[in-house]
């Protein structure tokens, strides 16, 4: 008991900083009353900042547990299935974001907080297809029929990737190729039998991030994977919120939690209480927090915005 008041405790006390430090950010540099982007906090040099909300389970969870307004509203019903519209916000976020005439990068989006236009985009027939009706390049090459059949193809895109954002002789991960909007060579590599056999093919040597077929199988290496994750970055006891695991680039526990059940169920196993916050008597009353909670669902799951009605 009283080391679940300790918990509550030190639980009470990082939301109560991050809150003091985000306020004093809006102070100088923001708009009052209105949750600024992962991009503005970081660029302001606020990494801390950036990290501790990425602790507490993203933009979202703190700006509805701030009472601070996210900087995209809720669109009206409908207003993604006109393609005007998400050509208008993708063009302005490249103005704002990105490089003219290319295509942002799901990650790219997540990272500015836009997991409305993540959504669109998936509900408009996916990037290639939106990235084609919009006239813009993606930020890689479309690839010939038949390309990635030829290893050669594999090999070469894939030293020039390491050559670029990797370490010499080292395999890239899954990750790794995904964080960077690599979609495209990492199908190429699982046609090709996958990472550690490629890797095997080309004399390089696996990250040692890498996993081995059948890892995630093993409870125990979830469990270990899981506490690491908790004690660098998380809160002592409790269980991660998916999305602060994905945020900080651990999609693969997500999977390995999903294999073995749900959140709920891996932490019962493990003996973890779950980060859901109590809300005050007759907070559910109140339509508004309602729809508060939605949204912060839709944000951090990427569903389109627009599907509520009251």
């Amino acid at each position: 008991m009283e080391q679940n008041k300790n918990l509550l405790s030190d639980s009470n006390s990082q939301w109560a900083q991050t809150k003091q430090a985000l306020y004093d950010f809006i102070q100088a540099h923001g708009t009052p009353g209105v949750m600024p982007t992962s991009t503005e906090v970081r660029q302001a040099g606020n990494k801390d900042l950036d990290q501790a909300i990425h602790t507490l389970g993203g933009y979202a969870v703190a700006a509805a547990q701030f009472g601070l307004s996210m900087r995209h509203t809720r669109k009206p019903d409908h207003y993604w299935n006109d393609f005007s519209h998400l050509e208008r916000e993708i063009l302005d976020f490249i103005q704002l974001h990105g490089t003219l005439g290319i295509m942002p990068t799901q990650n790219e989006l997540n990272q500015a907080g836009r997991g409305d236009l993540v959504g669109a985009i998936a509900h408009n027939g996916g990037v290639h297809i939106v990235a084609d009706h919009a006239g813009l390049l993606l930020s890689f090459d479309k690839k010939p029929h038949r390309y990635w059949q030829d290893f050669a193809n594999v090999e070469h895109e894939l030293l020039a990737f390491i050559e670029e954002h990797g370490t010499s002789g080292i395999m890239p991960t899954r990750e790794e190729l995904r964080k960077v909007g690599r979609h495209d060579l990492l199908g190429a590599i699982t046609k090709h039998g996958g990472v550690f056999k490629v890797a095997e093919r080309l004399h390089l040597q696996p990250s040692s991030t890498a996993k081995p077929n059948g890892y995630w199988n093993n409870f125990t290496n979830v469990e270990q994977e899981l506490l690491a994750f908790i004690q660098e970055h998380g809160i002592a006891g409790v269980m991660p919120a998916l999305e602060q695991l994905n945020k900080l680039g651990r999609s693969d526990l997500v999977s390995a939690i999903a294999k073995h059940g749900k959140s709920h169920t891996v932490a019962k196993r493990l003996g973890l209480q779950l980060d859901y916050t109590a809300k005050p008597s007759g907070y559910w009353k109140d339509f508004s927090n309602i729809e508060q909670e939605l949204l912060c669902i839709m944000e951090c799951t990427q569903w389109p915005h627009g599907s509520i009605s009251r």
